[in-house]
């Protein structure tokens, strides 16, 4: 598969092999063949080329559409070549139907960049939005919807652990009013006659328990799940770990939020997380 559906449109992650994306016949010659154009000698550092690399596809929120979209590179992509080991694609994408554009950069780490098999890493992406484009649409997610779309953006840009702390911190405030929506003590008296905030685990666990907000695909696990996003977050996974963990920990997290959007009996939480329209960011 090509460039673009193995690594442009994927989250960031480790070296991955794809076809060719450079037409080598196009710079290159062999020592034997008659060299017809002087320029043709090979390519150099700063040189600008173009790739074959197919469409990249990116979903955002199009504002204009209030949908969302799958934004659109033209078919003809062109690369900045740094060095032997790093290039550069810096093209828009377009909204299929309101034509509404945006802005991406990929910075790319490549090893055998000229052969039959490149394998090849995403360093860093960054998007440049429009007014009319989002991560998210607005308020979808209540009062954590811009904390969302910065874990989704932390994500996407190669920070990790970063990231994680947003769905961390997301994780833990839905659970606290769901414990008070629903009469959950989050604090104890311990034996000295001390009030203390309950361990996360424990509350997690009497919430669920009592409420089910864990989504069906981790309600297993759910605990162990936030384990590891706080395992992210102290240092015990390296940046590339974090990265690839994160798409089911963003799954966790916002199926929680969906699960009570649309439970009735989670009313004073809706409201209290901006989920309803009796919520505090809609008064």
């Amino acid at each position: 598969m090509n460039l673009a559906t193995k690594v442009l449109n994927k989250p960031i992650g480790s070296y991955v092999a794809t076809l060719p994306f450079i037409d080598i016949k196009k710079y290159f010659y062999a020592e034997y063949e008659t060299q017809e154009d002087e320029e043709m000698i090979g390519l150099q550092n700063g040189d600008f080329v173009e790739i074959d690399a197919g469409r990249i596809a990116l979903n955002f929120y199009c504002k204009k559409c209030e949908d969302s979209r799958t934004f659109m590179s033209p078919d003809r992509l062109h690369a900045l070549i740094i060095n032997e080991n790093l290039i550069s694609i810096d093209t828009f994408l377009q909204c299929p139907v309101c034509k509404t554009e945006i802005q991406v950069w990929f910075l790319l780490e490549v090893k055998d960049l000229f052969t039959e098999e490149p394998k090849v890493k995403i360093l860093k992406r960054t998007e440049k939005l429009s007014k009319n484009v989002s991560e998210l649409e607005e308020n979808s997610l209540g009062i954590y919807t811009d904390l969302l779309e910065k874990a989704m953006r932390a994500s996407r840009e190669g920070f990790g652990a970063g990231s994680i702390i947003y769905l961390r911190k997301v994780f833990e405030q839905v659970t606290s009013e769901v414990a008070k929506a629903s009469g959950i003590p989050t604090t104890y008296i311990n034996r000295h006659g001390q009030k203390k905030r309950k361990n996360f685990k424990d509350l997690l666990t009497e919430v669920d328990g009592q409420c089910s907000i864990i989504p069906a695909e981790f309600s297993n696990n759910g605990y162990k799940l936030f384990g590891k996003l706080s395992d992210v977050v102290h240092g015990e996974y390296d940046e590339d770990i974090a990265l690839e963990k994160f798409s089911a920990f963003y799954r966790l997290v916002t199926g929680i939020i969906e699960n009570i959007k649309s439970k009735e009996e989670f009313k004073s939480a809706q409201q209290a997380l901006g989920l309803s329209e009796g919520g505090e960011e809609n008064e």
